[in-house]
């Protein structure tokens, strides 16, 4: 069945959005007030024939991305299951001096990759995985990628995981391009290692997750400063230490989740608080849910190298959504007090006090 989305005016943010990504590039997502067209960035087309998915999307406000990527999968043995597939997607963009009324020269990032991954079950109590990732782009050249995990089930919606990635994220065009003119056209792209060791139980009504995790960052891609003044450099290296862990409990309609983030974030704090505590409460009524999320960050700077600490931030959102679903469309009204969480504690850009977003899913 082939599948296509459009989610024309939708968006959203989840707990820690941005904040909890371990390689958090720091950059800054945009400029001025939110608007409809923002809404529409995050929540990109698809269509997706069989094993094909082709995507198509605008991101902040000045660049389009579009992706094709087929994967396929074999099933050698009960146990044994192979994974792998090609991609490519192509950046394009434009970007304007508007001092002087003319266009800068942009170029466009063009990627080629292939994986492959395997997946092994030798035993009920035992999964195994590792996978490889080549990449080039017309940019930066190739690069090669791996990851490797083991999970072992010792006891009834018991686990324990260990694993290892590494990652890789190129420049963007905005930090290659803006902000003007103190933009960086000579980033380097970043390679990470990230480690992480995690157990998790599920009882009847309660799920409990704990993850301890170090991520090592090369040539890491961070803004100093302030907008339109910042800095967007490579730092040469940075390592994070952290603990992550989350509590639900799901009781009829209601489903409530804390969460907590510590981190030894060290020098580079701008965009990396170092604890998070977080509540969300969930309640589901046929066609209407509703949810209700907290967050407290503590140890936040305004700027690198513990310099100008902000206070401990509190803050609140509250989102209603009411959907219509239909065997081939759902259709989606939202209303919520925050648009994106994680910009409005740490960009510190204004956002309306209430959006209503609409969604529409597809099928066909």
């Amino acid at each position: 069945m082939a599948t296509a989305l459009v989610n024309g005016l939708g968006g959203s943010a989840g707990f820690g959005e941005g904040v909890l990504n371990r390689n958090d590039d720091g950059s800054i997502d945009r400029e001025g007030q939110y608007d409809a067209f923002y809404a529409w960035l995050r929540n990109p087309e698809a269509y997706k024939p069989g094993n094909l998915m082709w995507k198509h999307g605008m991101t902040d406000g000045m660049w389009a991305r579009t992706e094709m990527t087929d994967e396929e999968r074999l099933q050698i043995a009960p146990s044994l299951e192979l994974r792998g597939g090609a991609s490519v997607d192509h950046i394009g963009g434009i970007a304007e001096d508007r001092v002087e009324g003319t266009e800068l020269d942009v170029d466009g990032i063009t990627n080629l990759s292939g994986f492959g991954e395997l997946s092994l079950r030798p035993l009920p109590w035992l999964v195994a995985n590792a996978g490889a990732r080549g990449v080039y782009g017309s940019s930066f050249g190739g690069v090669g990628l791996w990851k490797a995990g083991l999970a072992v089930f010792p006891w009834p919606s018991g686990e324990l995981n260990v694993r290892h990635t590494r990652n890789y994220r190129q420049p963007t065009i905005r930090e290659r391009n803006l902000p003007f003119p103190v933009a960086n056209p000579n980033l380097r792209p970043e390679l990470s290692d990230v480690t992480e060791i995690g157990f998790s139980q599920r009882l009847s009504f309660v799920a409990l997750k704990l993850t301890g995790f170090r991520s090592a960052s090369q040539d890491l891609i961070r803004t100093f400063g302030v907008f339109p003044s910042a800095e967007v450099v490579n730092v040469a290296r940075a390592e994070i230490w952290g603990l992550e862990g989350s509590a639900e409990v799901q009781a009829g309609p209601t489903r409530t989740t804390l969460n907590s983030l510590v981190m030894d974030v060290g020098r580079f704090t701008r965009q990396n608080p170092s604890q998070i505590y977080g509540l969300v409460f969930e309640l589901e009524l046929g066609r209407f849910r509703s949810e209700l999320t907290g967050q407290l960050l503590r140890e936040l700077y305004d700027r690198d190298d513990r310099r100008d600490r902000i206070g401990d931030v509190l803050l609140t959102s509250l989102a209603l959504r009411y959907a219509f679903r239909h065997p081939s469309l759902d259709v989606a009204l939202l209303l919520r007090n925050l648009l994106d969480v994680d910009q409005e504690v740490l960009l510190g850009y204004p956002l309306p006090g209430i959006n209503g977003l609409i969604s529409l899913t597809a099928r066909m």
